[in-house]
């Protein structure tokens, strides 16, 4: 694959997270600790921790230092997990990261 078909298909890729978490205008007040989030989602806590690291996403944490996820997170990494099970590597979706991190703030 080209590098400009690589970049289309990240586009693509972003315009529908961006539908799927954004338009739809759920900002998410209630929070789940890791493990819950991990159940949710269907993977271990480890990949969450992995995900989080290598697409530099900043989750918050509590005043005990445990990550907490929103609703918005939680909708986020089922989007990276389904890209992910469509074959898109984290590379890839790293490219997509701060743009959705950008419209989140």
């Amino acid at each position: 694959m080209s590098n400009s078909q690589n970049y289309t298909n990240v586009n693509n890729n972003l315009e529908i997270i961006v539908n799927i978490i954004f338009l739809e205008g759920k900002m998410g007040t209630r929070r789940y600790i890791i493990s819950d989030a991990s159940k949710m989602l269907k993977v271990e806590s480890h990949v969450l921790r992995y995900w989080e690291e290598e697409l530099e996403i900043k989750i918050p944490r509590n005043e005990m230092g445990h990550r907490y996820y929103t609703e918005d997170d939680i909708q986020l990494f089922c989007c990276i997990k389904r890209l992910k099970d469509e074959g898109m590597l984290l590379r890839d979706l790293k490219l997509l990261i701060p743009q959705l991190n950008e419209t989140r703030n």
